[in-house]
């Protein structure tokens, strides 16, 4: 990650981070996030961008694991594990909602 993202940025611009954050995510949220940050901090990469980046890497982690999920452990737990992740998401939008208008 630390070399493709920079690489991505370089010849894809904005939307080749965020489609190598959605495929990195698939996997792992990590490495993308380091390499975000680390690309944020030294080459002036938008606080948006690597907002908006991290979020579509944790999303596609998040229906990954929750396809395993559902592959392993059958309908019923992957309904469940569907159904935390939808509260973990509301509860993510209206603490960010609610955190905005106090800013």
């Amino acid at each position: 990650m630390a070399v493709l993202v920079p690489a991505a940025k370089q010849w894809l611009g904005t939307s080749g981070i965020f489609v190598l954050s959605t495929i990195s995510g698939l996997a792992d949220v990590d490495a993308i996030l380091v390499s975000l940050a680390r690309l944020h901090s030294t080459q002036g990469l938008t606080t948006e961008i690597a907002t908006i980046a991290l979020g579509l890497a944790t999303l596609s982690n998040m229906l990954s694991k929750a396809t395993i999920a559902w592959m392993t452990g059958g309908a019923q737990f992957g309904r469940a594990i569907i159904i935390g992740y939808t509260i973990a998401l509301i509860g993510a939008g209206i603490t960010l909602g609610l955190s905005l208008n106090f800013m």
